[in-house]
Order: structure tokens, then C-alpha cells, then sequence
């Protein structure tokens, strides 16, 4: 957009949540500023821009009439904190479109949540943790699974996080301490440590996180069997593998 006197070009700057913070002249001037509160809502604004650009926050494109940001499947409200409409991967017949072929019964049980749960809704906003979670396209939560969780060293203070838990008799701590820094145990521990972070069911969590691994026996199974007994109140018997935490 040309102003009197003003560069005719201007260049987009985001935040690490791809949040547009401000657009610069060639020249380094200022030609918008944007502060947002975590839902999205506009804090403050300055600048001869400011009302001509339209992306802002999660560099979406902002609606002025409908006070809406359009996030390309549905429109959301950052006054509410969420989606004025359905999430459409709760709806059989998109799920059919997206597919290219009928949904089994298993996904269509899936998909007759209704209503607005804490963790299943299909119109609250990331599952009101816009820090930690995004959303780019409207349709779901979009936080990365903790499969994909960066490696732990054994010296991190995840192990901490732990506490006096166990799993299977085992002190989690001192397993996670112990386990070693071999890739595979770094990847395990990391997972773990985000699944513990999110309230996963540690049961659930262990299972995950060795089967994204590989599987327990793709790990350095003599260390992990040692461990075992070193942080067991009563030592194991058995072969290694059979039913280690």
C-alpha cells in the first residue's frame, strides 16, 4: 500500500508462533506494529500500516466486518477464544471428503462427539494452551506427539520430575538416570518426559514410547535389564525384555 512519501514496499516480521509483529520499511522504518495476549486478541497497534495490512496473528488473514481470523477450514473469535462453528474433522461426511472413501465403524463412533469437552471439543481453541499448542489450518490440535519429542540426555532434570513414582516396582527416576544415553534410551526419555508432562497414564506412556522407539528389544537391553534390578525394591526374575517398565 503506497503512502505519501513512504517506500512502496514493506516486508512481514512474525514471532517464533508465526504471529506478524510488525512490517519494516527497506529503509528500517517501522510501517506496522502488532502486540497480541496469547488468544490472539490485539493488545496494541501503531503505525501507517497498520489498518492496511490484513495478516496478523498466526498470520492469518484478519476480517474486519465479522471481527473473525480466517484459518482457511473455519473462522475464529478471538474475543470468545474459539470457533464460532464446528471443528469439520468431527463431521462424518468431511471425513468422507478428506478420505476419498467411506469412514469405518470404529472412526464413525469416533466422530459423534458433541458438546464442548476439555479435550475433545470441536469449537474451544487449542484446547485453551494457545502457548504450548497451534492450530494453522482450524481443524484440529495440532501439537506435535511427544513421539517426536526431542532426545534426553540421562543428566537432565526431567528424571527429577518424577518424583517417588514407580512403574512397575521400579523407582521411575532412578531408571531414568540410569538407562544411559544411547540414542534409543535419549529418544525413550524424551518421549517420556513429555507424555509424564501431559498426564499420559504411565502405562500408556511406556507402551508409546518404546514402540515409537522400536520396540524395547531395539534398545540396549543388558543396561536396561541392570537398571531394572538396580531400581527394583524386589530384584526380577525372568529374561530380559519380559516386562520390563
Amino acid at each position: 500500500q503506497e503512502l505519501p512519501g513512504a517506500p512502496t514496499t514493506a516486508f512481514y516480521h512474525a514471532d517464533g508462533n508465526g504471529n506478524i509483529t510488525a512490517l519494516m520499511y527497506p529503509n528500517q522504518q517501522l510501517a506496522a506494529k502488532y502486540l497480541y495476549d496469547p488468544f490472539g486478541n490485539m493488545l496494541a497497534m501503531s503505525g501507517p500500516l497498520v489498518n492496511f495490512n490484513k495478516y496478523r496473528f498466526s498470520s492469518k488473514e484478519w476480517n474486519d466486518n465479522s471481527g473473525l481470523y480466517y484459518y482457511l477450514y473455519r473462522f475464529y473469535d478471538a474475543g470468545l477464544q474459539r470457533w464460532p462453528n464446528r471443528d469439520p474433522l468431527s463431521n462424518q461426511g468431511f471425513m468422507v471428503i478428506l478420505k476419498r472413501h467411506p469412514i469405518d465403524q470404529f472412526a464413525q463412533v469416533a466422530f459423534t462427539a458433541v458438546g464442548d469437552d476439555s479435550h475433545t471439543g470441536i469449537y474451544d481453541f487449542v484446547n485453551s494452551d494457545p502457548i504450548y499448542r497451534y492450530d494453522y489450518l482450524g481443524l484440529d490440535n495440532c501439537k506435535p506427539p511427544c513421539t517426536s519429542a526431542p532426545p534426553l540426555p540421562s543428566s537432565s532434570s526431567a528424571c527429577d520430575a518424577y518424583g517417588n513414582g514407580t512403574y512397575m516396582g521400579d523407582s521411575l527416576t532412578c531408571f531414568c538416570q540410569c538407562a544411559g544415553d544411547s540414542p534409543w534410551a535419549q529418544q525413550v526419555r524424551g518421549c517420556l518426559a513429555c507424555e509424564f508432562q501431559q498426564g499420559t497414564d504411565i502405562s500408556t506412556a511406556h507402551q508409546k514410547c518404546y514402540a515409537a522407539a522400536g520396540g524395547i528389544m531395539n534398545g540396549p537391553v543388558l543396561r536396561l535389564w541392570f537398571c531394572w534390578v538396580l531400581c527394583s525394591a524386589t530384584p526380577p526374575v525372568g529374561p530380559p525384555g519380559a516386562g520390563m517398565p
